[in-house]
């Protein structure tokens, strides 16, 4: 019964975080998602679905080059690389983008490393994806 209880405390307090996560991932303006080394997506959040029309159900568990977004994701490959590769801590840029309304539009992407809770290794990159109005396009 003991360990029963200890279970059920657990399993609350895991439920309580993930929804504290949940909240901050639905809360942030940016499209987040997150990938592990292989570039399989572990999470997607609600702005990256507003931005692609792609639900999370459709992109966490593929491969980040293989989804069909109207971004040119190919062209962060080498950012992507040098992140994975620890020779990079952080990659910023603008491209040119269609969204899910087929709006041609500017979308500012940050890539960041993914460390583990203790700095270990890189675990994955976190790319933060940001649709810009005609005010902050970049030349």
């Amino acid at each position: 019964q003991a360990t029963n209880e200890e279970l059920r405390e657990r399993t609350d307090e895991l439920n309580q975080l993930n929804s504290v996560l949940e909240s901050i991932l639905t809360s942030i303006r940016f499209g987040v998602v997150v990938t592990d080394r292989d570039l399989h997506i572990t999470l997607w959040n609600r702005r990256a679905e507003d931005l692609w029309g792609l639900r999370p159900e459709g992109a966490v568990g593929q491969h980040l080059f293989n989804l069909e977004l109207g971004l040119p994701i190919q062209q962060l490959r080498p950012a992507i690389r040098a992140i994975l590769s620890e020779e990079s801590g952080y990659y910023e840029t603008v491209l040119p983008a269609v969204n899910r309304h087929g709006r041609k539009v500017e979308i500012r992407i940050g890539i960041s490393p993914l460390l583990g809770s203790r700095g270990e290794k890189t675990r994955g990159i976190i790319l933060l994806m940001e649709e810009l109005t005609e005010g902050e396009f970049v030349a």
